[in-house]
């Protein structure tokens, strides 16, 4: 999925001419769901890999490096700003689509595959009946979900 990553971050290029209309916006912004379904998929997967005592660790290490990502690209941001200018935004691209193409190859080269897993619906119809199961809905989208809507 790292690959996918590419499709947002080239995308951006279109979305940084002067001119570009509503709909294109719109388009490369439905895009860059891919990151957060990236995310999402990095932190179920993790149950696979870790034994249950260290996957709070696991879990919070992950959380941490996918969501560095949100300070780091404002610093890079400002840093092309204040020493380039206005004028250049396409740089910070240029930073990250770098490493987004050594991230996918270290992916493809030295993380290991999931068995395939079979679906548990019983366990999903059993936590929509359970009413700590929307009260933490709603307070995931009151709060870290807000923040990267």
């Amino acid at each position: 999925t790292a690959v996918g990553l590419l499709v947002p971050t080239l995308a951006a290029f279109w979305v940084m001419e002067p001119g570009t209309s509503y709909g294109t916006f719109v388009a490369v912004a439905a895009l860059t769901g891919i990151g957060g379904g990236n995310f999402a998929s990095s932190m179920t997967n993790i149950n696979a890999f870790f034994p249950l005592r260290e996957k709070g660790w696991a879990l919070g290490l992950n959380a941490g490096g996918g969501n560095i990502g949100v300070p780091v690209v404002q610093l890079i941001g400002l840093l092309v700003i204040g020493t380039l200018g206005a004028a250049h935004p396409r740089i910070v691209l240029g930073v990250y689509i770098p490493l987004i193409v050594v991230a996918a190859v270290c992916a493809a080269l030295y993380m290991d595959n999931l068995r395939p897993v079979r679906n548990d619906t019983g366990a999903a119809k059993e936590a929509v009946r359970d009413p700590h199961t929307w009260i933490m809905s709603a307070l995931y989208i009151g709060t870290f979900g807000s923040f990267i809507g």
